[in-house]
């Protein structure tokens, strides 16, 4: 008891939680677990969060273990999944949304489930992790998701500093930040004619096309020109950044174009980026050695606020469809957050998805001006469109200085219709005959643009 109230003195409003799991007073929508490690770091990002309005839980993992035990005693990943599955079933005032896992695999343990590809004599993959798996009942369901999870898996103080950070920096001040892309594909030279494919479909789903750089690896370049290219580029600032190619847990490509070798000896800054990979086992099982996607999150001033990829085999087919379908969650949604998008990806094969996992915080508010551009400082209010959702018709009211064309987009970028603007403040425009779904306004006078959402019943 002495123990319960010092910690509620010490942390003022701070839900540290020390006994007593079951508790109903508990009940929040977005849930932290994390390693004794890192218990005093935690402090300034859960009330953070509590600022955007969640309600906020910290749970200490050993007192996970402790309250709800498995029947092996060592059996962390068990005692976490009784707790989840706790939650599923009893938490609803409010029902939980996002799970944030703090620590690396040595701190939290994943889920290892037996690989799709068990057994098999070309492809040597017995088993996976994942922590998607945390997130479900899996006797119950293998296709339901509960909540959204995510995991910043730092392996000592100053990597989970440094991930708190570049959070901070990627939703609080993202407008503040000079990025010149808004993503960058990297290219993998085998198979180059499948995965350039895949690299342009994704790309349909960024509306300006003048922002986005594809950089193959070619053999018209060396590695070390290759990477030059790669370093230059980042370093002038995107807001994504994708891999697509043939991949392993430690490099991209057959060709070693990028590893993590490589992106230790780093001492480029960059802003934050949320990086997504059409490639396969991008894992963090390993416990002496971080991989890819671990060293991206995890370099201070550079690199990754989120990654999104598979920790495991894949299809090249099946991990487009999922990475098309989670572009298209960020453009659609009004109020999307990394780990909500992720959740309503369904390729038709549960495994797949379940091995898609996130480093980074599920709760990142993906801001819409990431998609839906917003230029040279404009403000998305200077420009109204109404009614929204309409039926017929819209009114699109410029409250600045006018602008000179205006084209209707689909979701994926292509042009439906264009109108010269001119010197009107005032345009209404005829859309009856479109079909019912989610299109873009894009209003362009010279390098300034502004990109605005409306539906059509």
């Amino acid at each position: 008891m002495w123990l319960l109230l010092i910690s509620i003195i010490v942390l003022g409003s701070f839900n540290c939680l020390c006994a007593d799991l079951r508790n109903p007073e508990l009940q929040s929508n977005y849930l932290i677990i994390y390693h004794e490690e890192y218990k005093d770091d935690i402090i300034d990002f859960h009330k953070w969060r509590e600022t955007k309005g969640y309600k906020v839980t910290s749970v200490n993992l050993t007192d996970i273990v402790n309250e709800f035990p498995s029947d092996n005693k060592f059996d962390t990943t068990k005692a976490i999944q009784n707790f989840t599955e706790y939650i599923i079933e009893n938490w609803a005032n409010p029902k939980l949304e996002y799970l944030l896992l703090i620590g690396s695999i040595n701190h939290i343990p994943s889920v290892k489930i037996e690989s799709f590809f068990h057994g098999s004599t070309f492809i040597l993959e017995d088993s996976v992790h994942t922590d998607v798996y945390y997130t479900m009942i899996p006797a119950k369901s293998l296709r339901e998701y509960y909540f959204a999870i995510g995991r910043f898996p730092a392996r000592n103080r100053n990597e989970l500093v440094s991930m708190f950070s570049k959070t901070y920096l990627y939703e609080d001040n993202y407008r503040k930040i000079n990025f010149s892309k808004d993503v960058i594909h990297v290219t993998d030279l085998e198979d180059s004619v499948i995965f350039n494919k895949f690299s342009r479909a994704l790309l349909n789903y960024y509306p300006n096309s003048n922002r986005t750089l594809r950089l193959p690896f070619v053999t018209e370049k060396s590695l070390e020109e290759f990477r030059y290219d790669f370093i230059n580029a980042l370093s002038e600032g995107t807001s994504f950044l994708g891999y697509i190619g043939h991949g392993h847990q430690f490099k991209w490509s057959r060709s070693i174009i990028i590893d993590t070798e490589f992106l230790d000896t780093l001492s480029v800054k960059s802003p934050p980026f949320i990086f997504y990979s059409l490639s396969c086992s991008h894992s963090f099982d390993d416990p002496e050695k971080k991989s890819i996607v671990e060293q991206l999150i995890s370099k201070e001033d550079f690199g990754a606020v989120a990654t999104v990829s598979s920790s495991a085999v894949t299809y090249d087919a099946i991990n487009g469809f999922y990475l098309e379908k989670f572009l298209q969650a960020f453009i659609t949604g009004d109020d999307v957050t990394i780990g909500s998008s992720m959740t309503k990806v369904r390729t038709g094969n549960p495994y797949f998805d379940n091995i898609m996992n996130l480093m980074g915080d599920p709760a990142l508010k993906v801001p819409y001006y990431i998609i839906a551009s917003v230029y040279d400082e404009i403000n998305q209010d200077d420009v109204l469109i109404y009614p929204n959702p309409a039926i017929e018709s819209i009114t699109i009211q410029v409250n600045i200085h006018p602008f000179e064309h205006l084209s209707i987009m689909d979701i994926n970028g292509k042009e439906i219709k264009n109108h010269l603007v001119g010197s009107n403040n005032i345009l209404t425009i005829n859309v009856n005959e479109l079909q019912s779904g989610t299109y873009f306004i894009k209003m362009n006078q010279g390098d300034k643009l502004v990109l605005k959402k409306f539906i059509k019943l």
